[in-house]
This record gives C-alpha cells, sequence and structure tokens, in this order.
C-alpha cells in the first residue's frame, strides 16, 4: 500500500516536471497534470497544497539527489586540482545532462521576476559549491577561496552546458559525448586558473 501510494507521488511529480518543462509553471493546470499523469485531481490535492507545492518538492527532489552525488565523491583522491575540478564539473554536467527538465524550470523560475519557488539556478548549486570549496581546501592546501562573483561566473559556466547543447543540436550519441568532454576541459581551464592562486613571480634578485 505505501509503495502504492510512493509510486503515485512519484508519477504525479514526474508528470509535472515534464509539464513544467515543456509549457512553463504558469502554462500548466492540474487539471492537465492530472490527465497527463492518468490520476483524479483529487489526489493530486490528496499529496500536494497546490501547484506551487508540487514545484517545491520537485525542486528539493533533485537537490537531494545532486547533494548525494557530491557527497559520495572522493575529492582529493583522483591525484591533481585539475583531475579533481574534471571529475566535480564532469559530475556535475552529467546530472544536468540527464535532468534537462528541472534546469529548463529553474531557467525560467531564475529569469522571472516573481518566482513561483523560492530558489533558483544559483541557489541550486551554492551550497554544494560551498560543501566541494571546503573539501578542495582540505585536500589541497594551496587552493584558495573563491571570489563571490568568480563563483558566479563558474556555476553559470556549468548550467550553460544545457544551452549550448541546445545550440549544437547534435543527434548522435557519440558526438554529445564528444561536446560533453570538450566543454567540460574548458570549464575546468577555469575553473583551475579561478581556485589556484598564481604562482608568485620572480624578482629580479631571484632570477
Amino acid at each position: 500500500m505505501e509503495k502504492e501510494k510512493s509510486d503515485i507521488k512519484a508519477k504525479i511529480l514526474e508528470t509535472s516536471e515534464r509539464l513544467f518543462a515543456r509549457g512553463g509553471f504558469e502554462g500548466v493546470a492540474i487539471d492537465e497534470i492530472a490527465k497527463e499523469a492518468d490520476v483524479n485531481k483529487s489526489i493530486i490535492y490528496y499529496y500536494f497544497t497546490n501547484k506551487e507545492d508540487l514545484l517545491v518538492h520537485i525542486i528539493r527532489k533533485h537537490l537531494e539527489e545532486f547533494e548525494t552525488v557530491f557527497r559520495n565523491m572522493r575529492i582529493g583522491q583522483a591525484g591533481t586540482v585539475r583531475e579533481t575540478l574534471r571529475d566535480i564539473i564532469g559530475q556535475a554536467v552529467d546530472y544536468m545532462s540527464r535532468h534537462v527538465d528541472i534546469i529548463k524550470i529553474l531557467l525560467r523560475e531564475t529569469l522571472m521576476a516573481t518566482p513561483k519557488a523560492t530558489i533558483d539556478l544559483v541557489q541550486f548549486i551554492d551550497p554544494l559549491w560551498n560543501l566541494t570549496e571546503a573539501d578542495l581546501k582540505a585536500a589541497f592546501p594551496r587552493a584558495g577561496k573563491v571570489a563571490p562573483l568568480d563563483r558566479q561566473i563558474f556555476i553559470n559556466l556549468i548550467i550553460n552546458f544545457i544551452l549550448v547543447l541546445g545550440w549544437f543540436d547534435y543527434k548522435k550519441e557519440a558526438d554529445v559525448t564528444r561536446l560533453k568532454n570538450a566543454y567540460i576541459e574548458r570549464v575546468t581551464d577555469i575553473a583551475e586558473m579561478l581556485i589556484l592562486p598564481p604562482a608568485p613571480r620572480k624578482t629580479e634578485g631571484q632570477r
């Protein structure tokens, strides 16, 4: 019985996420979600207070999954700082590639003047960045603290992979994989520059 309830709730969330990504939060009605999920509208209101509550549950689910991915990473065991950064960025890009719908929803929410959820794309990643930055510092003492502006640039670079993927519109999986790997390398170049302080310049007497 509990499993059946859990399955119904998951189906409602999956359907809502797909419809919100396709038509926008404002453009989707509860009636449409009920029809697409093949459930009675009263069932949706049994599990969720309203449409905003549905959106909050969708975002919370992905936050928990995303956090699990990062917490399971062995930061510092990949080798160098660059290899570790590439692994972190790769994990983030992989997650977003598998869950494009939530990124589309958050993009819309971020751009709205009055978002329906109290979280945007940057806030979605920001707490995980804090954890990751602390772990990096512990594993690699030379890693510096990233300035707030640089942090926003870095986060947006990761997010923008979804837009880049749409621009190229590759159909073959091999082409998508090549694009993804190249993108991860480019972002890693920038992340390495932001996180590692520049080597001190030699003075005339040291040359």
